[in-house]
């Protein structure tokens, strides 16, 4: 697996985890991208990739938002469009092969 698809799936991750209220993803959760990371990757580029997600958790989900406001229906709409851009850029990258 290419790096360019590796990072594109952390940002994936870090976008549809399931973010509770206290702003914290479950170590169930953590345990789940690394066993994916594992069974594709070494030791070392697991804990790589584990960082790399871990940056990209919090760069997506670093402010609590209200589940009614406006401001997160606006987050869930651009979240959206996130994902169909990476999902876009790893089928190029697939494609290219």
């Amino acid at each position: 697996m290419s790096e360019a698809i590796l990072k594109a799936m952390m940002q994936l991750f870090a976008l549809i985890v399931d973010i509770d209220e206290i702003q914290e993803i479950s170590e169930k959760e953590r345990s789940i991208i690394r066993a994916f990371l594992s069974r594709q990757l070494n030791s070392e580029l697991t804990e790589k990739y584990m960082a790399i997600f871990e940056n990209y958790l919090q760069h997506y989900h670093h402010d609590a938002i209200d589940k009614k406001s406006l401001k997160r229906k606006k987050r869930t709409s651009l979240t959206a469009v996130r994902i169909l851009s990476i999902c876009e850029q790893i089928n190029e990258e697939l494609e290219q092969r």
